[in-house]
């Protein structure tokens, strides 16, 4: 069984503190653990979802490009070796538009 709790934790501190990520928004879906990082499993992997608002400056396939790693090293820290994580980044509105 997966700790949904810490690895929620983890991939919301590395999504706060990645390049070109404004803010990390709430996921109205969820109901268990954490507000803005939604954990699941699927078969053998453990599944991971975020909704990042991000930068209009920057190129947005690199922010996302380098969040999904970030978000699947700190996913990794938490599981156990040799664990499957896929992840899932959804954007909401880029900063600085409406």
């Amino acid at each position: 069984m997966i700790d949904r709790e810490r690895i929620a934790e983890a991939v919301e501190a590395a999504t706060i503190g990645a390049p070109g990520v404004v803010e990390l928004l709430p996921i109205a879906s969820i109901h268990l653990g954490s507000l803005h990082v939604e954990v699941g499993t699927s078969g053998d992997a453990t599944t991971v979802a975020v909704r990042v608002r991000v930068e209009a400056s920057a190129p947005q396939a690199q922010i996302l490009e380098g969040l999904a790693e970030r978000i699947k090293a700190a996913a990794l820290t938490v599981l156990p070796p040799g664990s499957l994580v896929r992840v899932r980044i959804r954007v909401h509105a880029l900063a600085g538009r409406s």
